[in-house]
């Protein structure tokens, strides 16, 4: 604005005076000065454009990458409830991959994970206790823990 004022002024005081060179050349430095000016507006538009783009990747990344841990998460919830009875490794492999999940969202995994761990060690005792039997060998002795609360 104050640069426009001026060129009109020096535009004006021009061509009541003939023109001189002097004022030539101050005409061009003001159209110089408002050229340079405009410049400088227009880079630090850019400059804010650029900014606020790169701001928006960035919530788009961590929006996407927040997407792809609840997929996860929900791909590996879904493996621990339907992982067929009695299939160790399954079942192993469900709990592994809902053990990371379970921190972040316990209210999910909570119940399902502890059922799960349950389940998986009651298949391994069963399992032992097969391969013993197979060996020949006695059911192991109950632990005192394990006597007293049978008996209580």
């Amino acid at each position: 604005p104050e640069a426009d004022a001026a060129l009109r002024r020096a535009v004006e005081a021009a061509s009541t005076s003939g023109a001189n060179e002097r004022l030539k050349a101050e005409i061009l430095r003001l159209k110089d000065d408002a050229g340079a000016e405009a410049l400088t507006e227009a880079r630090e538009a850019c400059e804010t454009l650029e900014a606020v783009a790169r701001q928006a990747k960035a919530e788009r990344s961590r929006a996407d990458a927040m997407q792809r841990r609840e997929t996860e998460a929900l791909l590996a919830f879904e493996a621990l409830v339907s992982a067929p009875l009695g299939h160790l490794q399954a079942l192993k492999a469900a709990i592994a991959a809902a053990q990371p999940h379970a921190k972040t969202m316990p209210d999910l995994f909570g119940r399902e994970l502890a059922a799960a761990r349950d389940q998986l060690a009651a298949l391994e005792c069963a399992e032992a206790a097969d391969r013993r039997e197979l060996q020949g060998l006695p059911p192991p002795r109950a632990s005192a823990l394990t006597r007293a609360a049978n008996t209580a």
